[in-house]
C-alpha cells in the first residue's frame, strides 16, 4: 500500500516545523515547512499548495514555482503556485 499524502507532505519525520492550511473537508491545501525556531513572518519557508478533484489530491505545486526555503509563511495566499 502507498504513502498517503498525510505521510508524504508533512508527517514525515523530516526534523522541520510545518504549517497546515485545511479546506471545509478537513484535505490540507497549504503546507509549509521550516527548519525549527523559523518565524512564520521571516523568508525561510518552503510552501506548496494541493489541489483535490473531490477528495483525491491531483496536483502539488511550489510558491514561486520552486521548492527554496525562501517564503514566508504569513503570505502564503499571495504566492502564486507552479
Amino acid at each position: 500500500m502507498g504513502r498517503s499524502i498525510n505521510d508524504a507532505l508533512y508527517w514525515a519525520d523530516d526534523g522541520l516545523k510545518k504549517r497546515i492550511v485545511y479546506d471545509g473537508s478537513n484535505n490540507p491545501i497549504y503546507v509549509g515547512k521550516a527548519k525549527p525556531g523559523k518565524a512564520t513572518s521571516v523568508a525561510f519557508w518552503q510552501i506548496i499548495k494541493i489541489t483535490y478533484v473531490g477528495n483525491n489530491p491531483t496536483q502539488v505545486d511550489f510558491a514561486d514555482s520552486d521548492d527554496n526555503f525562501d517564503n514566508i509563511w504569513d503570505n502564503y495566499l499571495s504566492y502564486s503556485y507552479g
